[in-house]
């Protein structure tokens, strides 16, 4: 972790002109339809601005940053305010659902500072669930992680309605809670997964909760491991349709 906080210290001191990385390109459009259990999170309704990005790991439960569905204090938004657009593309998705519930990591409500991060990891469950033979979910990963290369995914509010991501993501630092990772992330990628390769599947490593760099520009991207609370909130699922 020491190593981590040393680097947010340094990047936040850089002059305001340094030189900036790229944000996460767009996934190339032939590509996108293996990635349709990723999805954007909006507000209210689809015309408004993404907040953020979750991934569907069961039929009817998303898995996102739970700064993306409360206040700073840990109260959950309204969750039927939240809308979830699986394989967002364009004005095009593969589902839509509204949000029933909202379930935050208990950590994530009696920490603070940068370990706050580290629990930044809430569950929306969905009003009713998506078919899996029109969504596969992503399962979550089993076994070592190792150091990459790892995928990033999100939808950037720089790049409305586009699914971004780069494949070559290594990691930096791993401890129990967090992963310090090389790609860099900007806002409305939070919430958004850490993805590795297994046999031709994807699985799922991490949720992308915040940034290493300037406040307004892309950052080495933080995501929370999915510990053992996580796991127990999708062991049980709605059935499909």
């Amino acid at each position: 972790m020491m190593r981590v906080l040393a680097l947010i210290i340094t990047l936040a001191v850089l002059p305001a002109n340094a030189q900036t990385p790229d944000m996460l390109p767009p996934v190339p459009a032939a590509e996108r339809a293996q990635f349709v259990a990723v999805g954007q999170l909006s507000r209210k309704n689809e015309d408004r601005r993404g907040i953020c990005t979750g991934t569907l790991v069961t039929p009817d439960r998303v898995i996102t940053a739970a700064h993306c569905v409360a206040n700073r204090q840990g109260y959950s938004f309204e969750p039927e305010s939240i809308v979830f657009f699986a394989g967002r593309d364009g004005k095009n998705s593969a589902a839509k659902r509204r949000g029933k519930e909202v379930i935050i990591h208990p950590a994530y409500l009696v920490t603070e500072g940068f370990a706050r991060a580290t629990y930044d990891v809430a569950i929306l469950v969905l009003d009713k669930p998506v078919p899996a033979n029109r969504v596969p979910p992503i399962a979550f990963v089993d076994g070592p992680i190792g150091r990459g290369p790892l995928t990033i995914l999100g939808y950037q509010n720089r790049n409305r309605n586009v699914l971004n991501g780069r494949s070559d993501c290594r990691v930096m630092e791993s401890t129990p809670t967090y992963l310090g990772l090389t790609c860099h992330v900007i806002s409305g990628n939070s919430g958004g997964p850490v993805l590795r390769r297994v046999d031709g599947s994807w699985q799922l490593v991490g949720v992308v909760t915040s940034k290493v760099g300037h406040a307004g520009g892309p950052g080495l991207a933080l995501a929370a491991h999915l510990d053992d609370w996580v796991r127990r909130q999708v062991q049980t699922s709605a059935p499909t349709d």
